[in-house]
């Protein structure tokens, strides 16, 4: 159950959700890298141009507000209280 004041138990819900948002951020980091590497062949179309802005903005904010901030200070931080 989710109402749950079990430290160790919250901290392992924190590294499992950073866990499954660092998995999405890798994908978004993937298609940015492809997107690159194809240099004449666009894998988003060219009237969509922003969208390569979105998914960088949406990378960093994933891997840091939802990935790196969880993990450490949730998920450690609540399964290594005392």
């Amino acid at each position: 159950s989710v109402k749950n004041c079990n430290h160790k138990r919250l901290g392992i819900y924190y590294l499992l959700s950073s866990f499954i948002f660092g998995i999405s951020g890798t994908l978004i980091s993937v298609l940015i890298r492809i997107e690159l590497y194809s240099s004449g062949n666009r894998i988003l179309s060219p009237e969509n141009q922003n969208f390569y802005n979105v998914k960088i903005t949406l990378h960093g904010l994933l891997m840091i507000f939802y990935l790196v901030m969880p993990g450490l200070f949730g998920g450690f931080g609540n399964y290594f209280e005392k």
